[in-house]
């Protein structure tokens, strides 16, 4: 009965956490990356690559209320 779990552990459930896993980190990349910079830059009417690097800047210099902070004080 123990040896029973453990192969459905191996050969079921953990590849199942790993397909998920890497799906979860391709959808993130995505989105970080391509989606929010879009979406941010057309309701402040800036260049994705401007509000890209103003995120990342103030990420690095403030931290993550800077990265908070960082889009509307640009639009201001």
């Amino acid at each position: 009965m123990i040896d029973s779990i453990g192969n459905d552990f191996q050969t079921e459930i953990l590849p199942t956490t790993i397909y998920v896993l890497i799906g979860f980190c391709i959808v993130q990349i995505i989105d970080n990356n391509i989606s929010q910079p879009l979406i941010f830059s057309k309701s402040v009417s800036s260049h994705p690559l401007e509000i890209f690097l103003v995120v990342i800047v103030s990420g690095f210099l403030f931290g993550i209320l800077g990265m908070i902070v960082a889009i509307p004080l640009l639009t201001v």
